[in-house]
C-alpha cells in the first residue's frame, strides 16, 4: 500500500471516530454529563408536540429535598405531577407540586438517603399532549 492509501485510511477513521464521538458520547461512570447527579433516563411522549423538561434536585440541611422541574413550554392548561420511588422498590408515591410561574414546577418532600427516580409527568390539556420523563438522583445522607 502506498502512502497516499494509508493517508486516505487514516484521514476515514479519524471520521468515522469523530463522529461517533460526536453521536454517541462515552460516559465511563453511567451518570449524567451534566452534574453526576441526576440523569435523564426515559422520555414519553403522547401527542404531536413534544416537551423539554429540565429536573434539580436541593437537599436542605433539616434533610427536606425540593425537587425543581423547568418546563419552558408550560401553558397556562400545564398539569405537573411528580411521581417517586426509590431505585428497587416498585412503589411509587405522588408529591404535590406547586406552579411557581414561568414555566418553574417546584415540591418539597423528605426522602430517604439513597438512589430515588422522579417521573416528571406533564399534560398539556389544549394540545392533548403528555409527556413522561424520568430523572434519577442521590440523596445524600444527613
Amino acid at each position: 500500500m502506498n502512502n497516499k492509501g494509508l493517508a486516505w485510511m487514516f484521514v476515514s477513521l479519524l471520521v468515522v471516530v469523530s463522529l461517533s464521538v460526536f453521536f454517541f458520547p462515552w460516559n465511563p461512570n453511567g451518570s449524567s454529563p451534566h452534574d453526576g447527579q441526576q440523569s435523564d433516563t426515559h422520555a414519553h411522549h403522547h401527542g404531536d408536540h413534544k416537551m423539554e423538561v429540565a429536573f434539580d434536585t436541593r437537599t436542605l440541611a433539616d434533610g427536606d429535598v425540593i425537587l425543581t422541574a423547568h418546563i419552558p413550554a408550560a401553558g397556562s392548561s400545564t398539569n405537573v405531577r411528580f411521581e417517586l420511588w426509590k431505585k428497587g422498590d416498585a412503589t411509587p408515591q405522588q408529591v404535590e407540586v406547586t406552579n411557581r410561574g414561568s414555566g418553574h414546577f417546584e415540591a418539597r418532600t423528605t426522602l430517604q438517603p439513597g438512589h430515588w427516580v422522579c417521573a416528571v409527568h406533564v399534560e398539556e390539556h389544549s394540545t392533548s399532549s403528555h409527556v413522561h420523563q424520568e430523572f434519577e438522583f442521590v440523596v445524600p445522607a444527613h
